[in-house]
């Protein structure tokens, strides 16, 4: 019985680490994401002509 708590503890924190390395890099994405968005807004203010760019890099 004392392996198998072990092992199950073993499980749950693996599990906790992987899900706080996915928050981890879930954050960053989000930061990267944010501040393309923040330095696309800034070009736009600077040169009215990119607004018909689409802030992904497309066209419309």
């Amino acid at each position: 019985m004392g392996k198998i708590v072990t092992a199950t503890g073993d499980l749950l924190d693996a599990a906790i680490q992987q899900a706080e390395k996915m928050t981890v890099r879930g954050q960053e994405i989000q930061r990267i994401g944010r501040d393309l968005a923040i330095e696309n807004m800034e070009k736009l203010d600077e040169n009215p002509k990119l607004e018909r760019v689409v802030l992904v890099g497309g066209y419309r």
